[in-house]
């Protein structure tokens, strides 16, 4: 969607925004399980320092990310922020389905973030974690990452942000832009059963209901479907007994039963700690489908024999046509999806194709874009410049940390982490440069910052 200027009266914030009829016309969902919790605590050490009031507090503890983007961007339709736990993304995805198919919008944005491993929230959700015992308590990440490995035994602590606009497969085709995946349905359900275990029966009918929907629409059987698809999972290591991990076997084998070795498992969060209501999940399958290969699940050496019936990734090619994910919350909030592959190759847009739409929505004020960066703007006017602010100084690549650009990861501290979730570094034109090296959170660092925490408290 190219960004046209911004009148300069309001450039201060925004040097750019999109055209008005497609601001008003497009909705924003921002998923999040801790959204504005951060704000609290500030304010609350803020005042035991003695250091004043901050007069933004009442907008901040909101966490009301959906309008800070709406007034950047210059969207004007509804915008709501949407909190379902670590069920948070998906769940906003189907609103989004919903708020198209009902005509509400033309196009939706959800954007998901969490910061759950800050040394701010950290000590306070890591020790909710530890009281339900849902983190793990190894000293070592190796043995922590385990994603269906008998030795899981809670999750690691991790922060991220995803985004992603829906739309149309006709909008988007109409300006000449060729869609990365279709959303060919999804499911939002409740266990109601507990408020952080899981009930296998009512995930594996949930969805089932949704995989019979999508086969009957695209006239397959369950096996030529299991064929065609992969599952992109959830399990953040919980506990063996009543966790993720069974919970998602269990539908897997009730879905696909004899066809379910032709399905295989991808995980990412052995790379990337368990990010809460963010779910990177959501990219991971759309960019599978779109390059047709799989990522390996971390420590697939380690897999329970109990479990043993599932094909973990081993990192692979894959002429897969359709991704299932599966995305499961504390409240017993469920929520599942299926991406399906769009076929084509070469440049996803055409340019010739979206000038004309610039020019149409503009009534001829904008007629040519300036790509040169990872933004589309109109071009013909001062604000030349397109690409964000941290890729304009790009980061020496033989640096553990570079200097020149803030990483966000799941830590507090940095350790080297090699493998298929590194940071990457991203050139000028969006293409992969040099692998960067970043952390997630140490339990060891979790059970220290927790226990210093404590201590602080009884002293």
């Amino acid at each position: 969607l190219p960004l046209i200027p911004r009148e300069e009266a309001f450039r201060y914030y925004c040097p750019y925004r999109l055209p008005p009829s497609v601001g008003a016309r497009m909705g924003i969902v921002f998923a999040s399980a801790f959204a504005g919790a951060e704000h609290w605590l500030h304010a609350a050490r803020a005042q035991e320092r003695g250091e004043g009031f901050d007069r933004h507090f009442l907008v901040q503890c909101l966490g009301m990310g959906q309008s800070t983007l709406a007034r950047f961007l210059g969207i004007t339709g509804p915008t709501f922020r949407l909190q379902a736990a670590c069920a948070s993304t998906l769940s906003a995805i189907a609103v989004a389905e919903d708020w198209i198919a009902t005509g509400r919008v033309d196009r939706v944005l959800v954007v998901a973030a969490d910061t759950a491993g800050s040394p701010t929230l950290l000590p306070y959700i890591g020790a909710g974690f530890l009281a339900v015992g849902g983190v793990s308590t190894e000293r070592e990440i190796e043995r922590a990452a385990q994603p269906f490995g008998k030795g899981r035994a809670g999750t690691i602590i991790g922060s991220g942000a995803v985004g992603l606009v829906l739309e149309r497969a006709a909008s988007a085709l109409g300006r000449g832009v060729r869609p990365r995946a279709r959303l060919l349905g999804t499911a939002l359900s409740n266990d109601a059963c507990h408020p952080t275990k899981m009930n296998p029966e009512a995930i594996a009918a949930s969805m089932a209901r949704l995989v019979d929907r999508v086969t009957e629409a695209h006239a397959l059987d369950r096996r030529t479907f299991a064929e065609r698809a992969f599952f992109v999972s959830h399990e953040p290591f919980t506990p063996a007994r009543g966790g993720s991990a069974d919970a998602e076997a269990h539908t897997l084998r009730t879905c696909f039963g004899e066809a379910l070795e032709e399905v295989p498992v991808v995980n990412v969060k052995g790379y990337t700690g368990h990010p809460m209501g963010a779910s990177l999940e959501e990219v991971v399958a759309i960019e599978a489908l779109e390059r047709g290969w799989l990522p390996p699940v971390r420590n697939r050496e380690a897999q329970d024999p109990a479990l043993s019936d599932l094909t973990l990734s081993e990192g692979r090619h894959s002429r897969a046509h359709y991704a299932i994910r599966l995305a499961a919350g504390f409240g017993a909030q469920i929520a599942c999806a299926v991406y399906g592959k769009v076929p084509g190759e070469g440049p996803r847009f055409d340019r010739e194709s979206l000038e004309g739409w610039l020019a149409a929505e503009t009534k001829g004020e904008y007629r040519s874009l300036d790509a040169s960066g990872r933004y589309a703007v109109a071009a013909g006017n001062t604000l030349t410049t397109a690409t964000p602010p941290a890729q304009r100084e790009l980061p020496d690549a033989s640096q553990e940390t570079p200097p020149s650009l803030e990483i966000v990861t799941p830590a507090w501290r940095w350790r080297p982490l090699e493998g298929w979730g590194a940071t990457r570094e991203v050139d000028r034109d969006g293409r992969i440069a040099a692998p960067l090296r970043s952390d997630i959170l140490g339990p060891e660092d979790l059970i220290d910052l927790v226990s210093a925490w404590l201590d602080t408290l009884r002293e």
